[in-house]
């Protein structure tokens, strides 16, 4: 079951993944997983949206890719990716170069999702990322609702060790 903590973050409210339980969603947390899309080309490459179940997830992740694992406030990741990300995924700007400046992300503005897979291993499933762990790791962190892009082999191998529960809606994405 999700339960919110009541905490308001850039005007959604954060929840945190309780159980494997998804057949309850809590319609106060709902919104969170509207923020997610798909880039071009993951469109076009078969790819859908799915929330995870995070603890789950991140189990099976951490024994599958351990090298690539990104642990929480960013440990083993890629330097400075994951800070960047926290701190446009909270508006802030971002100096890129000595004369280039990005702007946060703005309120309401979408976060690509990160794109992954799911094989069967001899231990269990092994989870990998093609693209956007920091990202992952950074909502994680922040204790949100995670929505992962997997193409449909991939989504039945993870809903078979209950790594997903819904699908996300194409409207939302």
């Amino acid at each position: 079951m999700l339960r919110p903590k009541g905490v308001e973050r850039g005007g959604v409210r954060k929840a945190t993944v309780t159980t494997a339980d998804f057949t309850r969603l809590d319609e106060a947390t709902a919104t969170t997983t509207d923020r997610y899309e798909l880039d071009r080309v993951d469109k076009g490459g078969g790819y859908k949206l799915y929330e995870v179940n995070v603890p789950m997830w991140d189990r099976a992740w951490k024994a599958s890719e351990p090298s690539q694992y990104v642990g929480r406030g960013g440990a083993g990741g890629i330097g400075g990716r994951y800070e960047r990300f926290r701190q446009w995924l909270a508006g802030e700007p971002l100096q890129v170069t000595k004369t280039r400046t990005l702007l946060g992300r703005a309120p309401g503005g979408r976060i690509i999702a990160p794109t992954c897979g799911v094989l069967e291993g001899s231990r269990g499933p092994n989870v990998y990322f093609d693209n956007g762990r920091h990202r992952y790791a950074v909502m994680r962190d922040a204790g949100e609702r995670v929505v992962v892009a997997l193409r449909a082999p991939d989504a039945a191998r993870a809903r078979e060790h209950r790594l997903i529960g819904r699908t996300v809606p194409e409207d939302a994405a």
